[in-house]
């Protein structure tokens, strides 16, 4: 039976592509009617046969090199229709095509119906277009691709088409009647200029989807008043007839209701002097540009999510009365905030777990009128050398703060309904919402989120305590009522070129807390490089000349030293915890640590919990003097060098004669054991610029290390078991 309905099937198709006949348009410009028979020829030239009657299966085609038949001509087609059924529509050549409603007020419906076989069904070439419009007031036209589950054709669009009802309210509609029916290819547009009112929907009964724009496309949406493209309630958050593809464009020039609400978008673009509010959160926008004279402005207490690169050139913000309105940066791939424009006021900045984000502009955020805002830093944010992210205070509000969060991740249990296609997380009140005493991160924007049915690199883009649910940046693919969910926060890195340290970056009057856990990176030369506000440090890493400005800095990861030298101020101590992995970077003479000397104090550098040989690469301001100490159990060591030896072993001491001096490398490493216990190998190494002028004529067992022995106020005599002068 089966393979009896399949020949039957086969020998339809079969047939209908065999009863096609193709014919080219040669009615001119202005015809009476895109439907009628005289306009149509089996040859271009118009020398052949007239089409003598329509059917289904027709194949036209508009070559624009010649749209007069016998007598050539070019130009654009301007042609009212009736209701129609063919089965192919090519233009190609500079084919300009406009169709309208010519007769009543009522809708001229264009089925295309297809051939039956995976041939586009519809195209239009690169050089090409087709407007679909109306003229009068009321006056309707629909151009459906395929009929529903019956017959599925297909379009393949490289050039353009409008939708532009002239802005006299009446419906124009563009119906991709089957799933992924409909492909807008790179460079091509579809523009849409619709004026009217709810029931004059561009697409109304297109599966969810179904028109897909492909990387290099462009949806340029124009409408002057609020035109809308779809009912919210046939297409509900987050299903939209437009699957866009990554690399796809979205222009505005012209209000976006119903456009972008809880719907997932590629790149945004706001030209041509357009002022556009929007409606709600997109939740998800690669890139963000916004050219010279637009605006476009947040009108949410929710982040908007941004995955791509934000060029303003114009104006990006929060409206009035919506300061809550926020940025998160959800990329997972180096973002950039930057342009020439002016960026308003926000309610809050935040920068996701997995982000790269490098600031080319001044942004601030404040707490709206009686409330405190809060930005979050999850991710990496790169501030360079005169970029600044800041908290302002509006008159009547209260202290926002900006955190850079501390790693930490969180389970829900079995308890979250998840819902394919959803961007929506329901748990119950008591496992997220809660207060931090049953959980220490709650709901953190811009924290990792995984779990079944959870795509990967999905984000915290909003919380709702009050409905027990929170959002994610991408839809689920799978449905549970048992969902296990995590929330993850990785190490937040702080990177910064300025001048000012952290301070510069976050200017002091900003409230700003910086985990322990985070990394820290400075790019620039800077003599305040720490905030009060810092606690500890997870890695450091110095790619410029950095002095420090704090007399306690603890390490818990690892410190490198990439390029330029770490200078511990003298009243300072960095201090690696037994946790820190090491130094990293290959110290040396060009890149070291430099323990600085003022009245009796020099910069020190601690290690703890050393167990095994372990190198201090500290040295003078111009010289690498470095320590390796080897301790037979774990011990903890502080450790720093001055030029220049004394009678007391301290930089304030009397100096050594010049005939003392002879015979010594004239320099004083302090050396000081601050927990532990048993024996340690002491090496020093030295540059050769410090040595006497007998000290290389001398002997390797003539050659050791010499103590301050504080008791006896004077120096013990040279003991070494290892000396090498020529090493």
């Amino acid at each position: 039976m089966k393979r009896w309905i399949f020949t039957i099937l086969v020998s339809f198709l079969s047939s209908m592509a065999m009863s096609q006949t193709t014919y080219y348009w040669v009615g001119g410009a202005s015809p009476t009617s895109f439907s009628a028979n005289s306009n149509w020829n089996t040859l271009l030239d118009g020398t052949g046969t007239a089409r003598s009657a329509s059917a289904i299966t027709d194949v036209l085609i508009i070559d624009g090199s010649n749209i007069g038949g016998t007598t050539p001509t070019t130009g654009t087609i301007i042609a009212p229709t009736e209701t129609v059924g063919i089965g192919q529509l090519f233009l190609k050549n500079t084919a300009n095509l406009v169709l309208f409603r010519g007769t009543d007020a009522n809708t001229s419906t264009i089925t295309i119906y297809g051939d039956g076989t995976t041939t586009d069904d519809l195209t239009i070439d690169a050089t090409s277009s087709l407007k679909l419009t109306s003229l009068t007031v009321g006056y309707k036209i629909s151009l459906n691709i395929g009929v529903a589950s019956t017959n599925i054709a297909t379009g393949l669009i490289a050039g353009t088409i409008r939708l532009d009802d002239g802005g006299l309210a009446s419906a124009i509609k563009l119906e991709a009647l089957n799933a992924a029916s409909l492909v807008f290819t790179n460079g091509s547009n579809l523009y849409f200029n619709n004026r009217g009112t709810i029931t004059s929907y561009a697409f109304t009964v297109t599966p969810v989807g179904a028109i897909i724009f492909q990387s290099g496309s462009n949806l340029i949406y124009q409408p002057a008043t609020s035109g809308k493209m779809y009912s919210t309630t046939t297409y509900p958050a987050p299903s939209m007839p437009f699957l866009f593809n990554k690399g796809s464009n979205i222009v505005l020039e012209g209000p976006v209701a119903g456009l972008v609400d809880q719907k997932p978008l590629s790149n945004v673009i706001v030209r041509n002097n357009a002022q556009i509010t929007m409606d709600g959160i997109a939740y998800n926008i690669d890139n963000l540009t916004i050219e010279s004279g637009a605006k476009l402005l947040f009108k949410t207490t929710q982040p908007n999510p941004i995955a791509g690169n934000i060029v303003n050139n114009g104006t990006l913000g929060a409206t009035a009365g919506w300061t809550s309105a926020a940025l998160i940066m959800v990329g997972t791939t180096p973002q950039t905030i930057g342009g020439s424009g002016t960026f308003q006021t926000m309610g809050a900045f935040h920068v996701a777990t997995d982000a790269d984000v490098t600031l080319q502009a001044n942004l601030t955020v404040a707490s709206t009128t009686g409330s405190s805002s809060s930005s979050s830093i999850c991710g990496k944010l790169n501030f360079g050398a005169t970029n600044t992210l800041s908290a302002a205070i509006p008159t009547g509000g209260s202290a926002g703060t900006i955190s850079f969060k501390a790693t930490s991740a969180i389970t829900s249990g079995s308890v979250a309904t998840i819902n394919a296609g959803s961007n929506i997380i329901t748990v119950p009140n008591t496992v997220f919402f809660n207060t931090p005493s049953v959980n220490t991160l709650n709901l953190t924007l811009g924290a990792l989120v995984s779990g079944p049915g959870i795509p990967d690199n999905s984000y915290l883009i909003n919380t709702s305590s009050g409905s027990n649910n929170f959002t994610i940046s991408k839809p689920a693919t799978a449905s549970t009522t048992t969902g296990i969910v995590t929330i993850t926060i990785k190490p937040a890195s702080f990177v910064t070129a300025n001048p000012g340290g952290i301070d510069g970056s976050i200017p002091a009057a900003s409230v700003k807390t910086i985990s322990s856990t985070g990394n820290l990176v400075f790019n620039g030369a800077t003599t305040t490089p720490f905030s009060s506000v810092l606690g500890g440090i997870n890695n450091l890493t110095i790619n410029a000349p950095i002095t420090t400005n704090k007399v306690a800095q603890s390490i818990s990861g690892t410190l490198t030293l990439g390029t330029g030298n770490l200078t511990i101020r003298s009243t300072d101590t960095i201090k690696l915890l037994s946790t820190a992995t090491d130094i990293a970077g290959s110290p040396s003479s060009s890149k070291y640590i430099i323990s600085e000397v003022s009245g009796s104090n020099a910069g020190v550098l601690q290690i703890n919990g050393i167990s095994t040989a372990k190198t201090f690469p500290i040295g003078t301001a111009s010289k690498y003097m470095p320590v390796t100490l080897t301790p037979t159990s774990t011990m903890d060591f502080a450790v720093s060098v001055f030029p220049g030896t004394t009678k007391n072993g301290t930089p304030t001491g009397v100096a050594f004669s010049s005939k003392q001096k002879e015979d010594l490398v004239d320099a004083v490493w302090t050396i000081n054991r601050v927990s532990g216990a048993g024996d340690c190998a002491v090496q020093l190494s030295w540059d050769p610029s410090f040595e006497g002028s007998n000290f290389t004529t001398l002997a390797s067992t003539a050659i050791g290390i010499s103590r301050f022995d504080a008791t006896a106020n004077d120096w013990t005599p040279f003991s070494s078991t290892s000396a090498n002068n020529t090493t």
